[in-house]
């Protein structure tokens, strides 16, 4: 009698144990997921898309003389024997951000 009722307490602490391991293990695995969904809202916002695509109809464009001179001082662009295409083109790409490459870092 005393054996089977030390065996009935001792099977009801590994029940109980289990219970708690198992809670333990599904309360764990909800704050992981939680915490994967904020990591992943958190990476789209670090680092927004960037358009890579962009086009230029330079043959209609014409800068003033104002806009010229602002370029020039801003960029350090040699303007007096500058093709106005190459220098329209070169004006434009110094907002946009570059990207660099494997294959670029020698050139560095």
């Amino acid at each position: 009698m005393l054996f089977n009722r030390r065996c009935k307490e001792a099977t009801a602490v590994i029940l109980k144990k289990n219970i708690l391991l198992s809670f333990g293990r599904q309360k764990q695995a909800n704050r992981d997921a939680d915490l994967l969904i904020k990591f992943g809202v958190l990476q789209t916002a670090q680092y927004p898309e960037i358009e890579e695509t962009s086009v230029h109809n330079l043959s209609s464009k014409q800068l003033t003389e104002v806009q010229t001179k602002v370029l020039q001082r801003g960029s350090g662009f040699n303007t007096t024997d500058a093709d106005p295409i190459i220098f329209t083109a070169s004006s434009e790409n110094l907002g946009k951000p570059a990207t660099l490459t494997v294959a670029g870092l020698p050139l560095l």
